[in-house]
């Protein structure tokens, strides 16, 4: 875990936010912490995650699909199905598009 939190403070030292790689590096801490349970945590890092990549890429970039699905898995653990649901629909829509940003 703490690696991940030491490469987030120097992404944020040292990026700005319309980097792509700030929001990489959230969604990494993020998923740490939902793994190990920490859903407070971890939630609103997935939503700083999604806020940075609708600043760095297209809507329908499907780089969002991940801090989506697992913002849904939260969701879903903590039994927020109604939320879960339409986090699981983007992700699914947004892999699907994924033509052409290879």
């Amino acid at each position: 875990m703490v690696i991940f939190e030491q490469l987030l403070a120097l992404r944020q030292q040292t990026l700005t936010n319309d980097n792509p790689l700030l929001a990489v590096a959230l969604n990494n801490v993020a998923e740490v912490n939902r793994a190990l349970g920490n859903f407070a945590l971890a939630e609103p890092m997935y939503l700083q995650a999604l806020e940075l990549y609708a600043i760095s890429l297209p809507a329908d970039h499907p780089e969002l699909a991940t801090p989506l699905n697992n913002l849904g898995l939260i969701y879903m653990q903590l039994g927020r199905y109604g939320e879960a649901e339409p986090m699981f629909q983007h992700a699914i829509a947004l892999k699907e598009k994924d033509v052409g940003y290879g």
